[in-house]
Parts: C-alpha cells; structure tokens; sequence
C-alpha cells in the first residue's frame, strides 16, 4: 500500500517550528486515541486544528477540505488535509459524531439551500469533571 500524498513531502520530515501550536485536549491522549480508527483520529485533530487552532469554537469546514487541505484562490497551500478519501471522512464524521466526540452543524436556507456544515469539540463544562465530596478519613496528623 502506497503512503498517501506528495512522496518527496514526507521522505523526510524537516521538523517543527516553535512556539507554533494548537492545544488537543487531554482526554485525545488519555481517553480516546485507544478506542478511535486512524481515520477517525485524524479527522478529530484536522477539526481541532481549524477550530482550536484559530482560537475559534467551532468552523465550517467541507469533506473535501478535511480530505484534501485548504489552498488559497493563488494556488498558496494552507494545509494538506487527513489525506483520506471523502467517503473515510464522511464515515470517521459520522462515527465521531455518534460516539459523542464531535458536534455538526448542518444548516440550511431557503435563499441558499445547503450551507456548510459547522464542525466543533463536544465541549463540557469544567463544573461537569468536578470531584464529588468525600467523607473525611482522619485529621492527618501523626499518631
């Protein structure tokens, strides 16, 4: 099977630049990258990237370009995408979306017809991850 993309664009990896980043929440690392397909993987941080990483909580963002990647109208490229096929992004969505890991927003005008479709993280509030109170066990002094 043949690495999919530009073969002298991932030979050799120049490496990273700093400080240059976009935050993935913890619970990818810790709860999720076990149970996820690559491609849903891939997808979910290509959705991270446009979001988080334009300080944004959610974008309109089309198969294509979470397939493809995002070229300006002068040929200038913004990204290259998941390098999936559009049918392993429509699936990886719909999976991410049913397990509760994304959130899509489709809309739709009268004057437009279709929109794109809006992709953000299912944000929880931070009150929802609190520890509940426990009974106290002892003082903590020494006997």
């Amino acid at each position: 099977m043949e690495p999919q993309g530009n073969i002298e664009n991932i030979l050799r990896f120049k490496g990273f630049r700093s400080p240059r980043y976009t935050q993935v929440p913890d619970e990818i690392f810790d709860e999720l990258m076990n149970v996820l397909s690559g491609a849903e993987l891939k997808v979910v941080l290509y959705i991270i990237r446009r979001t988080f990483g334009f300080k944004k909580d959610s974008d309109a963002i089309s198969l294509s370009q979470i397939s493809n990647g995002i070229k300006t109208s002068d040929g200038r490229v913004l990204d290259r995408g998941t390098g999936l096929s559009k049918d392993s992004v429509a699936r990886a969505t719909k999976s991410l979306e049913d397990l509760g890991v994304i959130v899509r927003g489709r809309m739709r005008s009268k004057e437009r017809g279709d929109e794109p479709t809006t992709y953000s993280l299912n944000i929880v509030l931070v009150s929802d991850f609190l520890t509940p109170p426990v009974d106290k066990i002892g003082h903590g002094g020494c006997q």
